[in-house]
């Protein structure tokens, strides 16, 4: 099924896309974000992901990895405090998230920074 997104709906949609990546601690809904953004919950979900290529909390998910593994390369935050700086509100969820996405525990992966990284910090 082709979704057809008005100039208003990609702007609306890239203020939801926006909105997330202002606060990634935050834990969004669906709900608040389609109110934030003007725009109904069928529309938010289908269109972001016909706009982005992925739906809203995947979206989340990648943003929050991808703090964390920078978080991880540029300090010596714990994994607690790399947690709760990416919207986790415990460790444990976010170690099982990280896994999931890339094969490796936080920990290991830190472990495994290469030298030319952990040298520059």
């Amino acid at each position: 099924m082709q979704i057809q997104l008005s100039e208003a709906d990609v702007q609306r949609l890239a203020l939801v896309r926006e909105t997330i990546m202002k606060n990634l601690r935050y834990h969004y809904t669906i709900p608040t974000l389609a109110q934030t953004a003007g725009i109904n919950e069928f529309k938010l979900k289908t269109g972001f992901k016909a706009l982005y290529g992925q739906p809203v909390f995947d979206f989340l998910t990648e943003q929050r990895m991808r703090m964390a593994m920078e978080l991880m390369e540029s300090n010596n935050y714990s994994i607690g405090e790399i947690a709760h700086r990416c919207g986790y509100n415990h460790p444990t969820n976010f170690c099982a998230a990280f896994r999931r996405r890339y094969h490796i525990r936080p920990s290991d992966y830190r472990k495994n920074i290469p030298e030319q990284i952990k040298s520059a910090v």
